[in-house]
C-alpha cells in the first residue's frame, strides 16, 4: 500500500514536471535571460504615472494627447493663471494649484528661459508652472 502511493506521488510529480517544461519551451519569451526591472514610477505632466519596460529598464513614454494640452490650458484658467500655449506654461498659480494640474513647480524661473540669445537678463525670479 506504501509503495503504491509513492509510485502514484512519483508519477504525478513526473506529469507535473512534463506539463511546466511544455510550458517553458512553447514560451520564447521564458527562455534565455530574463531581466527584472525596478518597480519605479516617473509621473507624467498629466499626473499619469509610466513605469521601467523592455530589456533595457527605460521608462515607458508618456502619454500624450491634444485633449490633455487643451486641458492643462483650461485648468490654468480656471485658477486664475496665464497659459502659454508655445512653452505649455502657466504662470501666476501657487505650488499647490500647479500640482494639483499636474505641473512641475519651478519658484524661480529666469525671465529669459525661453530667449538663448538673450544679451542682457535681469536677475529675478519668475514663479512657472511647467505642464
Amino acid at each position: 500500500m506504501k509503495n503504491q502511493h509513492l509510485t502514484m506521488i512519483f508519477i504525478l510529480l513526473g506529469a507535473v514536471m512534463f506539463v511546466y517544461s511544455i510550458f517553458l519551451a512553447g514560451n520564447p519569451s521564458l527562455d534565455g535571460d530574463i531581466v527584472a526591472c525596478t518597480e519605479e514610477a516617473l509621473i507624467c505632466p498629466d499626473g499619469s504615472a509610466v513605469g521601467r519596460v523592455g530589456p533595457d529598464c527605460e521608462f515607458a513614454p508618456c502619454p500624450t494627447s491634444e485633449s490633455g494640452t487643451s486641458n492643462e490650458k483650461g485648468l490654468c484658467l480656471q485658477n486664475g493663471g496665464v497659459y502659454d500655449d508655445v512653452y505649455k506654461e502657466c504662470g501666476g498659480i501657487d505650488k499647490a494649484v500647479c500640482e494639483e494640474i499636474g505641473g512641475i513647480f519651478n519658484e524661480c524661473a529666469s525671465p529669459c528661459r525661453h530667449d538663448p540669445d538673450a544679451q542682457q537678463c535681469i536677475l529675478s525670479c519668475e514663479l512657472v508652472c511647467e505642464l
